[in-house]
């Protein structure tokens, strides 16, 4: 009997730190205070204004939806795809014929003059009127230019790699909002773990209380059990306080006002089978959009490369003219003398000082970057894949064990509270079988959240949404 005094005062510490160190170990939303704690506050302050909540439910599809329309990088990215676009509508510019338009009026205070010898006497002879007027329409059309398709298909393959990034945005918003639902999900698991262990802790100690009102138990149980009830009170705050700051974190994520309730409607991912990672490196190759924006760049480089070695080639364009002109002494002409032409113009670069051949090695330079890139990222793919799916495979295997073990710790505890009620085990024995099944709750909690992360993570890794992803 003395040793169960010496020992039931350490398992009430060690219960109480037990379940502190649970949460802390699960609770990741937690561990991000610092991001939202400017959303915390002002669902703080519009609490106290009388701002009324809304609320709003929030399934797994649904917050990645909002978060993908408001986030600001995708925003950026679609600037950016936008910009490729008009510089796309630039190049093809170069194909199409030019018109211009231009209008010249002189209005001569003094009249040119220009000298004429004759019979050995210079002559001044005064041209031109007080008003000279030039109107002119000049068409252009360029004929050839080597240099024109590479720098069109260029500019295709920017467009393309600017297209891939927003994708590559989107991919990262979805992943950063799936780890943050879950994250909220997880939260509510560890809530519920720790309201039922205050609850068993509580049964507890009504029953001993019963007990020592009929005289069968003595005072130091009724303290004990009363001081591990208030010892689970702070790991049941701390865990409601991570599944509120988990909710502000997910709204500032999906872009939702800080007064909106938010109620998730959905669950952990189910257990599915994994792709081999033969099919999932396969896949990631193929659709990994910034893997593809890396290609893309690359293609475009080698494009560059050739329009800057057709760069001394010959240009040649059709240049026609329409011009209508006046000389007059009144301020507006009575008639406007008509002329036209049309002629073929042939420029070709000589010599540039060996600038052509610069530029040349300078575009060959940023193909080897460009393709030093695609390599190192897809060495990164490669080794990304393996190890999520070395996590989901573990994640899978803890969910099975700790599935089970939740059943094993109920029906112990089951049987210790009979144990107990009959007055054949203690109360430490009937404190580390509550003990066991609290920490058995949080482990199959964490194994689900685990798990579903591990998805969210290959299903990043892979670049495809599909393909057995639940």
């Amino acid at each position: 009997m003395r040793r169960h005094r010496d020992v039931k005062p350490f398992a009430t510490s060690v219960h109480a730190a037990v379940a502190l160190l649970l949460f802390a170990s699960f609770g990741t939303a937690a561990a991000e205070v610092a991001p939202v704690d400017a959303a915390v506050d002002a669902a703080a302050d519009a609490a106290q204004a009388g701002v009324p909540e809304v609320e709003v439910e929030l399934s797994l599809d649904e917050a990645i939806r909002r978060a993908v329309e408001s986030n600001q990088e995708v925003l950026l990215a679609q600037a950016d795809q936008r910009y490729a676009e008009s510089l796309l509508s630039e190049v093809r510019s170069v194909l199409r014929p030019s018109v211009d338009l231009d209008l010249d009026y002189t209005r001569n205070i003094e009249q040119p003059v220009f000298f004429l010898q004759q019979d050995g006497e210079v002559r001044e002879i005064q041209v031109g009127s007080k008003n000279e007027y030039d109107l002119s329409l000049t068409l252009t059309q360029p004929l050839f230019d080597a240099r024109v398709l590479p720098a069109l298909r260029a500019t295709q393959l920017n467009r393309d790699a600017a297209l891939a990034g927003v994708a590559d945005r989107r991919a990262a918003i979805a992943l950063a909002t799936r780890i943050a639902w879950y994250d909220v999900l997880l939260a509510g698991e560890q809530v519920e773990v720790q309201r039922q262990a205050l609850q068993q802790a509580s049964d507890r100690q009504r029953q001993v209380e019963e007990l020592y009102g009929a005289g069968t138990a003595a005072e130091f149980d009724v303290l004990t059990a009363s001081v591990e009830v208030d010892n689970l009170r702070p790991a049941l705050i701390q865990a409601e306080n991570g599944l509120r700051i988990g909710r502000e974190r997910l709204k500032r994520v999906v872009g939702l006002p800080p007064t909106a309730a938010v109620r998730l409607d959905g669950d952990f991912a189910a257990l599915a089978p994994a792709p081999s990672l033969a099919e999932a490196l396969e896949t990631a190759f193929a659709t990994r959009s910034d893997l593809r924006a890396l290609e893309l760049a690359a293609e475009a480089q080698t494009q560059r490369i050739e329009r800057e070695r057709r760069s001394n080639l010959p240009h040649v364009d059709l240049v026609a003219e329409l011009r209508r002109q006046a000389s007059t002494e009144q301020t507006l002409p009575e008639d406007l003398v008509q002329s036209s032409n049309a002629q073929v113009q042939v420029s070709v670069p000589l010599f540039q000082g060996g600038a052509r051949k610069a530029r040349v090695e300078q575009q060959k330079a940023h193909l080897d970057s460009n393709r030093l890139r695609v390599t190192q990222l897809s060495e990164d793919i490669r080794l990304e894949v393996q190890q999520a799916l070395l996590n989901l495979r573990a994640a899978g295997e803890a969910i099975e064990a700790s599935q089970s073990n939740v059943a094993r710790a109920e029906r112990a505890l089951e049987i210790g509270q009979v144990r107990f009620k009959n007055g054949l085990s203690t109360q430490l024995e009937l404190s580390d079988a509550e003990l066991s099944l609290t920490q058995a709750r949080s482990n199959y909690a964490a194994a689900r959240y685990a798990y579903s992360i591990a998805w969210a993570r290959l299903r990043a890794a892979l670049g495809e949404p599909g393909v057995g992803v639940p």
